[in-house]
């Protein structure tokens, strides 16, 4: 069976997450859902709850949430960072490159649409804070962050919730995009210290005038043991339309890491680091 480049990497963390029992996915930086459209549409069995500070992104993405009632919740409207307080947030054309940073004069290489066309104040928490009242009723949570250049500081207002995660998937960036982000090698060491260790990666974007990778998905820290492993067989070559076409996480614990294309997942002391 045809593999679809597209989506192994989709398919890939729902059977990892699944074989795991994770039961919650923090989803710092929803925008309009996307992401935990994602993981329904391939058959994750646990919750999401979902974070996004700006106004029209945050009602597309309380549209998509209704879609799976029970199960996907949206935490009120706020940016997530190392304190509490108010912030203002640099609101892209392109909506998705939106970011409390000012952007980097290498942003021009990387995107002609990310330019920023105005600007939202709105509250800022921490993670602990934020997600408390969720992770209370969590056994094994897993934390996603894509939120263009402030991953340090979502990290620093989550020292209470970072231990009790069974994972990690973050965005990160090669090339200085936003001003003052913290590229690979720094949050990677980062996030090193914080007990967590690189499990695979997946190549996003390659930026000709730049030159090189310029974002990459990793997965890092372990969940328990075993193995994710990816294969043709696995990989449906389109979105499955029901989700019991999605991979039988039992997948989890079988057979040696496997890497395929540019996607490669491995469960034991797992994690995962994304960049973008």
């Amino acid at each position: 069976q045809k593999v679809c480049p597209v989506h192994t990497a989709e398919l890939a963390v729902v059977t990892m997450l699944n074989g795991h029992g994770v039961d919650l996915v923090l989803d710092v930086g929803a925008n309009t859902g996307q992401f935990g459209e994602e993981l329904f549409d391939w058959g994750y069995r646990g919750n999401v709850l979902s974070f996004e500070p700006l106004a029209g992104p945050y009602a597309a993405l309380e549209r998509a949430a209704k879609r799976h009632p029970g199960r996907w919740d949206v935490a009120p409207r706020c940016a997530l960072g190392a304190s509490a307080g108010e912030i203002t947030v640099n609101v892209s054309q392109n909506c998705v490159a939106s970011s409390v940073l000012d952007l980097s004069p290498n942003m021009d290489d990387y995107s002609k649409i990310a330019n920023y066309t105005s600007s939202e104040t709105v509250p800022l928490k921490t993670l602990d804070e934020a997600a408390a009242p969720w992770l209370d009723e969590a056994q094994r949570p897993f934390l996603k962050i894509d939120v263009q250049g402030y991953e340090a500081a979502v990290l620093d207002g989550a020292e209470i919730t970072i231990p009790r995660l069974a994972g990690l998937q973050i965005e990160l960036s090669f090339v200085e995009l936003y001003a003052g982000q913290e590229l690979f090698s720094e949050m990677l060491s980062r996030i090193e210290a914080r007990g967590f260790e690189e499990r695979g990666r997946v190549d996003r974007v390659a930026v000709g005038v730049i030159g090189g990778v310029v974002a990459v998905r990793a997965r890092l820290r372990g969940l328990c043991g075993g193995h994710v492993t990816v294969g043709d067989d696995l990989v449906p070559s389109e979105r499955p339309t029901d989700r019991s076409r999605a991979a039988d996480p039992d997948a989890a614990q079988e057979g040696p890491p496997t890497r395929l294309r540019s996607v490669s997942h491995v469960a034991g002391q797992y994690a995962s680091v994304s960049a973008g």
